[in-house]
């Protein structure tokens, strides 16, 4: 098993703010509250698309060359079909159209900054020529999407490098740039070599805060997303003071439990903090489900919260015990009517007929198909006003526009 570095790039965003998680995790994890093996099914999944991306550009191969391949990740085989591989193209392209040296999935040596730590690159651009460093990194999953702008794990691997391969007088752009495939694409941000160094000196700060005995817990939307210690059974003291302060004073002074909670009237919410509420309210929404959880464990256990009980909860869906001799029975009484026949689907009809990179479809039907394809507007969500995307215009102004047309 591959060694895990004790201040990760990857975690960047959680041990440069709170110090103290770090730990706190390391008590957690030798107590057995937290398995440091544990993974994903998406993330295992990202491991295998990385592992296609690092053998295409250390072997000059397409993602085509790889298509019905499987790879094994934590025991489970995951196959690089059409669609990974058509994700995974266009990244690989790019890369092979920068100029410069190439290094792939490298070990970072991250000592000059934070003695014996070490993180895993998926690619490295150096172009001494052009004075140019870019530091290229795989985000496969769909659900999170990442930016570059202000990316501190990007920002510690580009620091890496400088100081491995020295080239801290021989680069003056540094390009940083997520390939997130299924969420966005490619996304740029750009800093010089002056704003790398300054950042560099506040990971230096963080990492000896990290060890101070006095070490904070701090909370904040990417620092806890991930963090395991508010899903152990101790959880994290700050973020659930922080769940506390979003959920509003109801539950936080709540002493008589059998009242209903006094959530304050949205409309008497400043607009300030309407939105800091909104936006971190998938954060509470965890929060509620792990204290579902616990509650559930407890009353499992025997020892229910006080005022609760565990009872036989709604019967699930009928279904047969026994498939196969179901399906022998409805076919001796039905025939072909047992069976449901439907049109394939969109996506399953662009597998089979869409030409690919050695695979040659059908272009007839599927050009035909494509000026048949409609879709529908992206209903209006709220995201930060840092968010890249332009903003929608307000209704009324669209209104507006209408008026003035007639």
């Amino acid at each position: 098993m591959a060694a895990h570095a004790r201040l990760s790039p990857s975690a960047a965003d959680r041990w440069m703010v709170c110090p103290g998680s770090v730990r706190r995790i390391e008590q957690l994890t030798a107590a057995g509250r937290i398995d440091p093996r544990s993974s994903s099914g998406a993330a295992d999944e990202g491991t295998a698309a990385h592992q296609v991306r690092s053998d295409c550009l250390d072997l000059g191969l397409d993602a085509w060359a790889f298509e019905g391949r499987s790879f094994r990740v934590n025991g489970v085989d995951y196959v690089c079909d059409a669609d990974m591989a058509g994700h995974l193209q266009p990244g690989i392209d790019w890369v092979r159209e920068q100029p410069g040296e190439v290094i792939v999935e490298h070990r970072v040596d991250l000592s000059a900054w934070m003695p014996g730590q070490f993180g895993t690159l998926d690619t490295g651009i150096i172009d001494r020529v052009g004075r140019r460093l870019c530091v290229n990194d795989l985000k496969y999953g769909a659900g999170v999407p990442v930016d570059a702008v202000g990316n501190r794990q990007l920002r510690i691997y580009a620091l890496g490098i400088v100081s491995n391969f020295d080239l801290r007088h021989a680069v003056d752009r540094v390009d940083l740039v997520i390939d997130q495939p299924r969420a966005g694409g490619m996304k740029p941000w750009t800093v010089s070599m002056d704003d790398l160094l300054a950042f560099g000196l506040d990971v230096v700060s963080a990492a000896r805060r990290v060890d101070e005995p006095d070490a904070p817990l701090v909370v904040s939307e990417k620092g806890c997303k991930f963090c395991e210690v508010k899903s152990t059974v101790e959880g994290c003291p700050a973020y659930d003071a922080w769940m506390n302060e979003i959920l509003g004073d109801a539950l936080a002074d709540l002493e008589d439990f059998d009242a209903e909670p006094a959530f304050p009237e949205p409309t008497t919410i400043d607009p300030a903090r309407r939105w800091y509420i909104v936006k971190h309210s998938h954060l509470a929404t965890q929060w509620l489900a792990k204290l579902h959880e616990d509650s559930m464990s407890a009353a499992e256990a025997g020892l229910p919260d006080p005022g609760s009980k565990l009872v036989a909860g709604r019967r699930g869906r009928r279904r047969f015990g026994d498939a196969e001799r179901a399906e022998a029975i409805m076919v001796e009484a039905m025939g072909d009517d047992a069976y449901t026949k439907s049109l394939k689907s969109l996506t399953e009809a662009e597998k089979e007929l869409a030409p690919k990179r050695g695979k040659p479809g059908h272009p007839t039907a599927w050009a035909s198909l494509s000026a048949l394809i409609v879709q529908d507007e992206g209903r209006p969500i709220l995201a930060s006003d840092d968010d890249p995307r332009p903003a929608l215009a307000p209704i009324a102004d669209a209104l507006d526009e209408l008026e003035d047309f007639d």
